[in-house]
């Protein structure tokens, strides 16, 4: 099994991660893994490190963003009924082939951490979130978004990571 495809199995049993300065750091609740799931991180800190930073991931909620993208899926923000929240709806069919399971409890964990990212890319755009899937291939085709206020890449750059296009070029679907 690949190195991201088994952390991303990780992944789905509640294990967070930030990669920043410091470099890749792991949150994890007591008991949640096995000593053998331990150490296969920290023996494989640096290799995940290097393949997440060529990857421009530096959260749990980007990983999650990425992999429906991925997978061929298009994202919405969808402002939930019950709360002052959103949530990430994945629309369409997805065009790779996909562990449902995994992808499932992969976004039941992580996905607070990815609507905070894209709601983090609509204040900094002014734009409303509920237009997000709208505005951002336009911010994408004329490349603007590139790496605000530190860290992750956001704006159009972010719409281009999770549907796997490049800055500038015209907006697949």
């Amino acid at each position: 099994m690949a190195v991201l495809d088994r952390f991303t199995k990780i992944l789905t049993r509640e294990v967070h991660f930030s990669l920043g300065s410091e470099g890749l750091r792991f949150r994890v609740r007591k008991g949640t893994l096995c000593p053998g799931e331990k150490a296969w991180l920290e023996d494989h800190r640096d290799r995940l490190a290097r393949e997440l930073l060529a990857r421009n991931i530096r959260s749990c909620g980007a990983f999650l963003l990425q992999t429906l993208g991925w997978a061929g899926y298009r994202l919405r923000l969808i402002p939930c009924e019950r709360e002052a929240r959103y949530t990430v709806i994945p629309t369409g069919q997805p065009t790779n082939e996909v562990d449902f399971p995994t992808l499932f409890q992969l976004y039941e964990v992580h996905h607070d951490e990815g609507v905070n990212l894209l709601l983090d890319a609509c204040r900094i755009e002014r734009i409303e979130p509920e237009r997000w899937h709208e505005e951002m291939p336009k911010l994408a085709t004329i490349g603007r978004g590139q790496d605000t206020e530190g860290g992750e890449a956001h704006s159009g750059v972010l719409y281009c990571q999770i549907h796997n296009e490049h800055p500038g070029s015209k907006p697949a679907g």
